[in-house]
């Protein structure tokens, strides 16, 4: 007989003692995420924020990303704030990690910006007329690979329909 296990925030304990969070500390983790809508959340993760200074950095640079991913609404923005203050050395980690993501989106936003206006450019060059609504599809596309695409296209179409259609 199957009998699963559900965890939530109806099973799982509200930390708000550093000493009970270092006892367990994946169970502290757990009670964060699993109490996210609690009006205590903020001493929650002040909570964990301070344990997980205490044990393994790579350990709790890791638990730190989790719980971020993990959250949502105002418990994502507390805990990216209280990781943003950078008081303990895990913390740098994890900000470099949101950093990196943070750059390697700009860039692929960038990248499709950069691609939207070349291909405006060859059309435009090539004689081919575009609607608004073509236009405002181009700009609005951040998939580089549908622009690409489009790009190819573009080189050989007489209409925008032979592009886009």
């Amino acid at each position: 007989m199957l009998n699963p296990l559900v965890i939530g925030p109806d099973n799982t304990p509200l930390i708000t003692d550093v000493a009970e969070a270092l006892g367990n500390i994946g169970l502290a983790v757990i009670s964060a995420v699993t109490k996210a809508q609690d009006p205590l959340i903020k001493e929650v993760l002040s909570t964990l924020d301070a344990a997980l200074s205490k044990i393994d950095q790579k350990l709790a640079g890791r638990y730190g990303q989790y719980i971020y991913v993990s959250l949502t609404g105002v418990a994502q923005k507390e805990w990216g704030n209280l990781m943003a203050m950078l008081t303990h050395p895990y913390q740098g980690e994890f900000a470099e990690s949101l950093l990196a993501e943070g750059e390697a989106k700009g860039q692929a936003i960038g990248e499709a910006i950069g691609e939207a206006k070349l291909l405006q450019m060859l059309l435009k060059a090539r004689g081919i007329e575009v609607s608004e609504e073509v236009r405002a599809r181009i700009t609005s596309c951040m998939d580089t690979a549908v622009l690409e695409e489009w790009f190819q296209r573009a080189l050989t179409a007489d209409c925008a329909e032979q592009v886009f259609g």
